[in-house]
């Protein structure tokens, strides 16, 4: 991604960009508590996960709760400049990380029904959420603050739709807003709403009929085309964690020759007799 401000966050606080500061200090001056942007003690997050997800999440601002201390911790700060650097990770939505399992409870609720069918890895590059206005504050009133580093979030949203994405509005009451910034979306086939705005998860029951359908159906597009450069060893053992189950050590010169030979059957050479005939099989070592 070209020109991505994000690169020049400060170190130390307040973090804030420098092209931002002026309209950031305007407004706090005049905020409140509940809207003050906390620049003083969280990094901003313009968006979570690999823009290129084939799903993305569009909210307000990342928000804080009496939980939310984590998050200023060096560890985790590492995780959010990393992302925002559009480094490449292992689990680029960090939230769903194994170590902030306890913390993520948010996010988690959220992507409940998703996690549940695809697993945390899946679902940790294949969701990406981008917000509207990337400072931290408990509640959103920043509408009408208009800051420069807006427009980076804005086009990660357009070549989204480029690409053919589905774009989840999690807040609908929002729609006109993103309107407003996104050239496009609103003729926008691959564009769900989500019903209840108050409780944002992306479920089948939160979705008009259809919807959660063509969000599964993305992700599972995603994965296939993910495992045609993968090899066979690496499909299988994804195969067995989506479906939740444990993969068996294979010694490193067997899983290079393992083939997938058909659906859900994977072996070192072909197969004459069904994988099921175990007897012929202990019978060849007599």
């Amino acid at each position: 991604m070209r020109d991505n401000p994000w690169l020049r966050l400060s170190a130390r606080p307040p973090f804030v960009l420098p092209e931002d500061k002026q309209a950031v200090d305007e407004f706090n001056a005049e905020a409140s508590e509940d809207h003050r942007l906390q620049i003083d003690d969280f990094l901003p997050e313009p968006f979570v996960g690999d823009p290129a997800s084939p799903v993305l999440l569009l909210s307000n601002n990342p928000g804080f709760l009496k939980y939310s201390a984590y998050r200023t911790q060096p560890e985790f700060m590492t995780r959010i400049r990393d992302c925002i650097s559009l480094k490449l990770s292992d689990c680029p939505f960090f939230y769903l990380a194994p170590d902030y399992r306890d913390q993520s409870r948010w996010w988690r609720q959220k992507l409940k029904c998703l996690l549940q069918r695809f697993g945390d890895d899946v679902v940790a590059r294949s969701v990406c959420n981008v917000v509207y206005f990337p400072y931290v504050s408990k509640k959103f009133a920043h509408g009408h603050c208009i800051l420069p580093s807006q427009e980076f979030s804005f086009r990660l949203v357009g070549e989204a739709m480029e690409r053919g994405a589905v774009i989840v509005l999690m807040r609908k009451g929002r729609l006109k807003q993103w309107q407003n910034k996104v050239p496009g979306l609103e003729d926008y086939d691959n564009l769900i709403l989500l019903r209840n705005p108050r409780m944002p998860a992306v479920s089948p029951k939160n979705c008009d009929a259809g919807d959660y359908e063509r969000i599964v159906a993305a992700i599972e597009q995603a994965e296939r085309e993910r495992r045609k450069g993968t090899t066979d060893h690496e499909k299988a053992r994804q195969l067995f964690h989506e479906a939740g189950l444990a993969f068996p050590t294979i010694p490193k010169e067997l899983a290079a020759e393992l083939k997938e030979q058909g659906k859900w059957l994977f072996a070192t050479r072909e197969l004459k007799m069904s994988p099921y005939n175990l007897q012929h099989y202990i019978a060849e070592r007599d």
